[in-house]
């Protein structure tokens, strides 16, 4: 990557950070899960993007992910039925203990600061794992970047400025200082270009 490229992504990335819910885990009784069970979902046939319940060792498949990622939430429905709230994405897990891990309670991406021990409660050695997909966080950035931030349909058709009697523009609802933020932010982008 150029540093111009680095630089760009470092705008979009976010810092993960331990949640109550991580820091305080409570492990059910420690078992070795086979290699054939952490190959494909408990409720389905889908073996990728699966999540491993980080209190009990169940294995569900994610949501589905904008960019094709295929998911029927078997790991949210895991949640909902059992309130179980700290899961990691087997794909994402690398040598060096990083790893998505997703917080149902907090509904947000989190940092476990005992991933390794966590997974060597359920016989996953860390230094054997390989990452085999995409993070989250890679997924957002490669979306984020490739926006197309022009003002065509997706039919590619120019779309025309409507103003007059009868149509409503921006309302102050007291976030408008918020929205010309952004807006300030995107005009910024290299590459954009007002019209």
């Amino acid at each position: 990557m150029t540093f111009s490229r680095q630089t760009e992504v470092q705008a979009w990335e976010q810092e993960m950070t331990p949640c109550e819910h991580t820091l305080c885990l409570q492990q059910e009784a420690p078992r070795k899960l086979e290699s054939q069970n952490l190959a494909t979902c408990s409720a389905c046939d889908l073996q990728e993007n699966l999540w491993l319940c980080l209190q009990c060792g169940n294995l569900g498949c994610g949501r589905a992910q904008f960019g094709g990622v295929g998911g029927s939430s078997h790991g949210l429905a895991h949640f909902d039925a059992t309130h179980h709230p700290v899961s990691v994405k087997l794909g994402s897990i690398t040598p060096e203990g990083t790893a998505d891990v997703y917080c149902y309670v907090c509904n947000d991406e989190k940092t476990d600061t005992e991933l390794a021990a966590h997974l060597a409660h359920w016989g996953i050695n860390i230094a054997e794992r390989e990452k085999t997909e995409k993070s989250l966080t890679e997924m957002q950035i490669e979306h984020n970047l490739g926006w197309e931030f022009s003002m065509t349909s997706e039919d590619g058709k120019e779309l025309k400025p409507l103003a007059g009697k009868g149509l409503t523009g921006l309302k102050n609802l007291g976030n408008s200082c918020y929205l010309a933020s952004i807006l300030q932010c995107l005009f910024a982008l290299p590459g954009f270009q007002k019209r």
